[in-house]
């Protein structure tokens, strides 16, 4: 495996852990005020769920393009599930507009990373072409 894949690798656990780590903080209530802070701070949880799910989208977009496989479809799979298991979660509370950011902001990512690529390899093929 070569270094970039293990890089958007270790890249990928470090954001997914700490996705995970927020989403279980505010699912067991253990530190309300630090998560209602985080969510004023960003505006409001819509824009925070737009956020990290865009932050799993840039890295899932990266590693898809290093896999050649569409892992940012597990993503989006893991985001919905999440989201809906609020639903019967008494501390959380289940949103689609909170699904609808996790997805779009997932998808936001892998865009951004997908354009970026396209972009890179177009100025690499005009150099070469020289």
């Amino acid at each position: 495996m070569g270094r970039s894949k293990q890089s958007a690798i270790f890249i990928f656990i470090i954001v997914s852990l700490a996705v995970s780590i927020l989403s279980l903080i505010k699912s067991f209530g253990t530190n309300p005020a630090f998560m209602q802070s985080l969510e004023l701070f960003m505006g409001n949880d819509t824009i925070l769920h737009f956020a990290l799910a865009g932050s799993l989208g840039l890295c899932s977009g990266w590693l898809s393009l290093l896999m050649q496989r569409p892992m940012f479809i597990a993503v989006i799979a893991v985001l919905i599930v999440d989201e809906g298991l609020q639903y019967w979660i008494p501390t959380r509370d289940f949103s689609f507009s909170d699904m609808g950011a996790n997805v779009f902001g997932c998808l936001s990512g892998v865009l951004v990373v997908t354009a970026l690529h396209k972009s890179l390899l177009l100025v690499r093929e005009r150099s070469n072409v020289k």
